[in-house]
């Protein structure tokens, strides 16, 4: 006769592959949910950037770098075609001078034309700010922002005081 012999072992091999199911389904599933939980936290604004990029040099190096004799200065603004082209986006004329002014800026993206902000603050902490009052709310914002000389109508000022110029593009 035999006898039955008690064994306390488990079954090894079902236990193995119980454990290794429940660890695998566990790990997809916060590798498939976790990236998720981050979205809220991107932004899709890499053309907007990129806008506010081409906006920043197209500034720096030809429309705010004119000067009143009509020398190019790439790298100085000079404050008297700020302010110039401040009166033309925040009270143009028209809607097509609006316009027409955006496009030559590079804002026309796909057929739409988006909002606008300019800053230059100078080493003193003086803000000259085209576009000020917009903010963007909750919309994907691009940004650049360039080191620049900010120059008045003093020609003892030369080449002006280091200023920060920065876009936002939204």
């Amino acid at each position: 006769m035999r006898r039955l012999i008690r064994d306390n072992t488990a079954q090894t091999g079902l236990d193995f592959i119980t454990g290794i199911t429940i660890f695998l389904i566990a790990f997809i599933f916060v590798f498939a949910f976790i990236p998720g939980m981050f979205t809220p936290f991107q932004s899709n604004s890499d053309e907007l950037t990129m806008t506010a990029d081409r906006v920043g040099m197209t500034l720096v190096e030809t429309i705010l770098a004119k000067n009143n004799s009509g020398t190019i200065m790439p790298g100085i603004v000079d404050l008297n075609v700020f302010n110039n082209l401040k009166s033309g986006i925040e009270s143009p004329s028209s809607p097509a001078d609006y316009n027409n002014l955006m496009r030559s800026l590079g804002m026309d993206i796909n057929g739409k034309i988006h909002n606008l902000q300019i800053i230059v603050e100078d080493e003193d902490g003086t803000e000259y700010k085209i576009n000020g009052g917009i903010t963007p709310g909750n919309e994907n914002v691009g940004q650049s922002k360039r080191f620049v000389y900010m120059r008045d109508s003093n020609p003892a000022n030369y080449p002006g005081k280091m200023a920060i110029l920065t876009v936002r593009v939204w």
